[in-house]
């Protein structure tokens, strides 16, 4: 239950998902979805066994940056965050294109608020030796560096080909974590290190990027705990080893096959019913010189093969999911079929009785009135934001209930009476609309720069998520201040999403007739109706400008008329005395307490963001 109940509060394009799952004669059975080429242990151990197959150095290092990826993400952007406890090659599952996939989370432990620094003892020490830290076999102790120590021990078996753990017959067992220590100390590194590399990939890797690769296992399976790096810190490193990696054996601009039979994408055999669902890990371009007919249905809306003439076509990667209703279900079925399956994934939402909601918000009285249509709400000593919902809101409590990221507001329930009403994660400090307007009507509430650069890194982060590390990709949409809330650190969270999924067959691109956004934060392409990740870069740019300015993204001047925002920042940044301009460009509640250097690299990233 523990395995499940993670899966289902977690997205990410380096994790395993969860599909679904069956309970027959008191046995549980899950369903996951596929990796095509097994477990990265199974790739190392035909080596061991002298088997043709191999992986390249770039497949390596790929591999290592996203199991560091998915990591971060566990321990520093769900909520809460987790600790994997069982890294190890073999729950490590490779997908078609060798993108790894972190598996088995059998042992992950939840880091609770009430755990001192993220430290919990155990009497119940279960691992992999090899791979388990000292302090865990020793002491029972579970902290983050844990994971830390269990991902060193992977990169150095993707270095060596080598087990965790090997018997040899004059030296007794060896550990790969103390086996480094011996290659980077002494005279001859340069020598020792192509003698400890993997002899499968016959010297084609360069050499100084393997010694940094060593290097930065080394430092992640020292003793002391408190001396191994965080896995953002290894992340940055493990990012500029890809960068290089990629400059040293850059990808061809296409990856083509042939043959006289094309490759198996799906088989639907027996097929009774009127439609199919092709399920696929990325987008595929298919052969189809045949006869074919039919609907292929893929999230709400229905893909059809009406000619085959044309040489291929492509087939997106989605199924029908989300929160919905039976009303709901029975006007999209086009078959009139008197039978529906509804399927609810990643369902971790809580049903609240509307008497429940009444009694929490003092039966919606104007003293707890937020904002708008936000109550606030007490439940058992918690608060949270009860929204009152008009419309159709299912594209956004569809997108909330799959993703987990710290700087995204996070929907924790609903109800169902006369109208909907959803409960929100409660922002202490609400939104940074609301701080910035504080400023231009010289209250004493104010912004410090440093909460300023920090509020811009979550929204970054938080969109950055949205972007490349949900499955599938989203774009907001919607991105301003208002739609950002502050928690009672002063920490983002991004809110009110008029998302769109980016679809496999977009190519990023989408067009539009219904134009929905607030003057001075949208895009001029937008106009147009063009939708793209690069809309929310340009709607981030002018936010980082409120962030600066303490201005209005569009506001009203008796001289000169209207001005957006992201126009006079050009002015300010171009010419003579920019470091002049500059500062009376800068919100004056900040008076001066800011690094003059800092605030000209930030204007100049949000100036190159509303381009």
């Amino acid at each position: 239950s523990s395995e499940i109940n993670l899966l289902k509060m977690i997205n990410h394009t380096n994790i395993i998902r969860l599909s679904g799952y069956c309970i027959h004669q008191g046995n549980t059975y899950l369903v996951y979805e596929y990796a095509y080429n097994g477990s990265l242990s199974d790739w190392l151990r035909s080596k061991k066994n002298q088997s043709s197959l191999t992986l390249s150095w770039k497949q390596r290092v790929q591999i290592a940056y996203d199991v560091g990826d998915a990591i971060n993400y566990l321990h520093n952007f769900t909520n809460p965050p987790y600790i994997h406890k069982n890294l190890k090659t073999s729950n490590i599952l490779l997908d078609g294109n060798f993108r790894a996939k972190l598996a088995n989370f059998g042992l992950a432990r939840m880091v609770e608020n009430d755990d001192q620094g993220g430290v919990h003892m155990t009497r119940h020490v279960v691992g992999t030796h090899g791979y388990m830290a000292p302090e865990y076999i020793e002491n029972g102790v579970v902290t983050p560096k844990l994971d830390v120590f269990g991902f060193g021990v992977v990169v150095l078996e993707l270095l060596s080909g080598r087990e965790a753990a090997a018997i040899d017959k004059k030296a007794g067992e060896q550990l790969l974590s103390a086996a480094v220590i011996r290659v980077l100390e002494g005279d001859n590194v340069r020598e020792k290190l192509r003698g400890f590399i993997d002899p499968s990939l016959k010297n084609e890797y360069p050499l100084d990027l393997a010694f940094s690769m060593a290097q930065q296992a080394k430092l992640c399976v020292v003793d002391d705990p408190n001396a191994r790096p965080a896995m953002s810190e290894i992340l940055v490193t493990l990012s500029k080893i890809l960068s290089s990696t990629l400059d040293w054996d850059p990808s061809d601009e296409f990856n083509c096959s042939s043959g006289s039979e094309p490759t198996r994408i799906a088989s639907l055999n027996n097929i009774s019913s009127d439609v199919a669902t092709i399920s696929t890990n990325t987008q595929v371009v298919v052969p189809v010189n045949c006869s074919c007919s039919g609907d292929y249905f893929q999230h709400n809306a229905s893909y059809t093969l009406k000619d085959t003439s044309e040489n291929y076509f492509t087939v997106a990667n989605d199924t029908y999911q989300g929160l919905t209703t039976c009303q709901a279900m029975i006007a999209q079925n086009p078959y009139n079929a008197r039978n529906l399956s509804v399927v609810c994934k990643s369902w971790s939402l809580t049903l609240y009785k509307f008497h429940d909601l009444q009694m929490a918000t003092g039966y919606f009285g104007e003293a707890n009135i937020i904002k708008g249509s936000f109550y606030r709400g007490s439940f058992k000593g918690d608060t949270a934001a009860v929204k009152v919902m008009k419309g159709d809101v299912s594209s956004e409590i569809n997108l909330l209930k799959m993703i987990n990221h710290s700087n995204v507001i996070r929907l924790s329930g609903f109800c169902v009476h006369q109208r909907n009403t959803y409960l929100y994660e409660y922002a202490d400090n609400s939104s940074l609309s609301d701080w910035l307007c504080s400023n231009r009507n010289q209250s004493s509430l104010t912004l410090s720069w440093k909460q300023r650069i920090q509020i811009a890194y979550n929204v970054a982060d938080a969109i950055n998520y949205l972007h490349n590390f949900t499955n599938p990709p989203y774009i907001h949409k919607n991105l301003k201040t208002s739609n950002i809330l502050l928690d009672g650190n002063f920490r983002a969270k991004l809110a009110n999403f008029l998302a769109r999924m980016v679809e496999n067959d977009d190519h990023g691109l989408h067009l539009t007739r219904h134009v929905v956004s607030t003057r001075g934060n949208i895009d001029p392409y937008l106009e147009n109706g063009v939708v793209t990740p690069k809309l929310d870069v340009f709607g981030f740019g002018v936010v980082i400008l409120e962030l600066l300015s303490g201005r209005e993204a569009a506001a009203g001047d008796k001289k000169a008329g209207e001005e957006l925002l992201f126009a006079p920042v050009s002015r300010v940044l171009k010419g003579d005395n920019v470091r002049e301009k500059l500062r009376g460009f800068i919100d004056h509640s900040l008076r001066n307490e800011y690094p003059l250097k800092l605030a000209i690299s930030i204007a100049q990233l949000a100036k190159l963001c509303c381009r």
